[in-house]
């Protein structure tokens, strides 16, 4: 498992076409999945389910109130 803990985010970005390839999805009509790229090279971003059935939601919670993770337009 790649080191998380501890890592800085370098970039919020769209799962590029191949990381939706690898997880067998296809790119979701209402926008693409967030991903969270590390310095140590790890690529996190969120699934449905733990099993990985399909892609999910990346929001944030601050102050009480919830955001959509979502890279500057």
């Amino acid at each position: 498992m790649p080191r998380i803990v501890g890592s800085r985010i370098v970039e919020v970005r769209d799962m590029t076409a191949g990381e939706l390839r690898a997880m067998g999805w296809t790119r979701p009509r209402f926008g693409c999945p967030q991903a969270l790229v590390l310095d140590s090279g790890a690529v996190v971003f969120a699934s449905g389910d733990d099993e990985g059935n399909g892609p999910g939601a990346l929001l944030a919670r601050c102050n009480r109130k919830l955001y959509d993770v979502r890279k500057p337009r």
